[in-house]
């Protein structure tokens, strides 16, 4: 096949949309569903998973490959319910790939679906429910040249070919609804993850793994380990296109089923450290993308309240910074590897000690990810630096060290808070208590240590007037070994900020 690199005047079938895509999608658990189903059926059989493989965001959505020849194409479309005709032109593009004469070996044509298919208010039954109604759909329409895909063969030109070949009794019949547990043809987004895990549980008993598992109480571990390091693998394999693809090399675009073989019949009794990667990268996007869904939900209130003064300024710069955030997240997750996502993890949170060596089992989760620290004051103080990104028309977040510089001064934005009320004396002197408690334990994060030379200020929801210094000095004799070592009281003493003075500095450098 030809790729849509090599190809500049011949219309070709492939496409690449890896930029838009990323492994914990619900196209990508679609994908390892059908793996899983595809392997589980070759080992019933007897038969032997070598040579099988998966290929992303090429020809199609997904596609199954036996050595070069393709044999299921895979076209996944997530939307809610909805008529037959928003799903016209997959179905002709799948019909059309069906048949072309370099694609002969594909058996059959899926279409993937999230909800209900409707036509004329009345739901779709099933497959051949579905043809039938089809047929009574108006033709693709051509596409405008400046609409037009590159080189990309559209619906209507599939049509075309179709007709022109006499091919649509044969398209058709290798037109697929992919089947789901209940024997139904749609798979919800909510439910994607626990049919997912049900066919990894699936797969245990196949291997005859299941029995075992279950008396030593594991299956929940095996299972959710297994779901998260599959999703991990693919996420890298997307990212590592994504990166293959801005720098013009080769890429590797299908997925051996022996590399999901090898995953599926690894030990969970201590879960691996693909595990938490994949994790801790879900949790991040998640928790981002909460916060956002949260402040669209009061935008679009707000586009109701007419007495609102500047209300078009304030939607502007919300939705604005929304999009920004986004972009940080996804940047993370695509550009960052599993190295320096965890080194970033750790200077958010630079006073949780909390390591991924040794037992992996012993980690805590929801300590290093809370959704409240990391909500405020990281992602609020996150918003405030990229909002004034935007009104100074300037970079002032570094997005590779997570430092922001103002003034020349470099600040790093943290989940840090006490969150403690003082009513007396005794309040204020808990209150310093645990704050010196914050000082040592990020003195204590070897991740961090390099970084405090550089670090001018650490910014958190409420800690002011104190230094890291201050922190150690009030406990030194807890250090006497350490400061003879490692020179402790020499590093730079790095001050504590709250989220209201890098306000202040943000505006009084935006009045300038």
């Amino acid at each position: 096949m030809k790729s849509t690199e090599q190809s500049t005047v011949e219309k070709v079938n492939e496409f690449d949309a890896t930029h838009s895509w990323n492994g914990f999608s619900y196209q990508g658990k679609i994908g390892l569903i059908v793996v899983i189903d595809k392997l589980i059926e070759l080992i019933s059989k007897s038969g032997s998973a070598e040579n099988y493989s998966i290929e992303f965001e090429w020809l199609e959505d997904f596609s199954i490959k036996k050595g070069e020849e393709y044999l299921t194409i895979h076209q996944v479309k997530s939307y809610g319910e909805g008529s037959l005709t928003s799903y016209k032109d997959a179905i002709w593009l799948l019909l059309g790939k069906s048949v072309d004469s370099k694609l002969e070996n594909i058996t059959g044509a899926f279409l993937h679906v999230a909800e209900n298919i409707k036509h004329k208010k009345t739901s779709i039954q099933n497959i051949d429910d579905l043809i039938e109604k089809f047929e009574e759909l108006k033709l693709p329409k051509p596409q405008e040249e400046s609409k037009s895909k590159n080189n990309i063969i559209t619906a209507r030109e599939h049509y075309e070919n179709i007709t022109k070949a006499d091919k649509k009794q044969n398209a058709l019949d290798k037109l697929r609804l992919y089947t789901y547990p209940n024997n139904s043809y749609f798979c919800k987004l909510e439910d994607v993850e626990s049919i997912l895990k049900e066919k990894i549980e699936e797969y245990y008993k196949i291997v005859n793994k299941h029995q075992e598992i279950t008396k030593k109480g594991l299956i929940p571990k095996y299972v959710d380990g297994a779901y998260n390091c599959l999703l991990k693998m693919i996420d890298d394999h997307v990212n590592m296109r994504h990166h293959d693809r801005q720098s013009h090399t080769g890429e590797i675009k299908s997925i051996s089923f022996n590399v999901f073989e090898t995953i599926l019949n690894k030990s969970y009794e201590k879960l691996p450290k693909e595990y938490y990667l994949s994790y801790f990268r879900t949790r991040v996007l998640n928790i981002v993308q909460n916060h956002v869904e949260g402040k669209r939900k009061a935008i679009e209130k707000l586009r109701s309240h007419s007495s609102v003064l500047n209300k078009d300024s304030i939607i502007e710069q919300k939705e604005n910074i929304n999009k920004l955030l986004l972009e940080v997240s996804e940047h993370i997750h695509q550009s960052f590897g599993d190295d320096d996502f965890l080194k970033l993890l750790y200077k958010i949170s630079p006073h949780k000690l909390v390591y991924l060596d040794g037992e992996y089992e012993n980690l805590s989760l929801v300590e290093l990810l809370e959704d409240k620290t990391m909500n405020e004051p990281w992602i609020n103080v996150l918003s405030m630096v990229l909002h004034s990104e935007l009104k100074q028309g300037k970079v002032l977040l570094d997005r590779t060290t997570f430092l922001t510089n103002i003034e020349k001064k470099l600040s790093l934005l943290t989940t840090i808070s006490v969150d403690k009320v003082v009513e007396d004396e005794f309040d204020k002197i808990e209150r310093d208590t645990l704050i010196e408690e914050i000082g040592i334990n990020i003195y204590k994060n070897n991740s961090l240590i390099k970084d405090l030379f550089e670090i001018d200020y650490i910014i958190t929801k409420d800690i002011e007037e104190f230094t890291l210094g201050d922190c150690l000095k009030t406990n030194v004799i807890k250090f006497k070994d350490d400061i003879e070592r490692n020179n402790i009281l020499k590093i730079k003493n790095v001050q504590f900020r709250n989220k209201d003075q890098l306000k202040n500095d943000l505006e009084e450098k935006e009045s300038k």
